[in-house]
């Protein structure tokens, strides 16, 4: 599997997920608490992203905003967000551009692809 960097999102809609998902984790502690999602386009250091107020940030570093340029995926598996039972095991992955730092917007990728 190797390693991988995770990913929240604070403060936007995510395509298909309700919000209440991620209301529940915001008091957590551990990193894979406060995150629903990994991704492999970062440093792959495990480290904490946090896309919120329209930027990309990285969590361990006081927060600092890392004017990201380009499109993030990101991902977690449908069992991981408690959604197997209506919907499956499978993967729902995201998408989100980011032009000069500023958020663009988030999309579903189908299927995971």
């Amino acid at each position: 599997m190797g390693m991988f960097d995770y990913v929240r999102v604070e403060g936007y809609d995510l395509p298909g997920l309700a919000p209440e998902l991620f209301e529940e984790s915001l008091d957590r502690s551990s990193a894979e608490e406060l995150s629903v999602f990994r991704t492999k386009d970062l440093d792959n250091h495990l480290g904490v992203y946090v896309i919120k107020c329209g930027r990309l940030f990285e969590r361990s570093h006081h927060n600092r905003d890392l004017g990201y340029q380009g499109d993030l995926r990101f991902y977690a598996l449908e069992s991981e967000l408690g959604l197997a039972e209506e919907r499956g095991s499978g993967l729902m992955e995201f998408r989100a551009r980011f032009t000069r730092g500023d958020l663009e917007w988030i999309k579903s990728v189908a299927n995971g692809r």
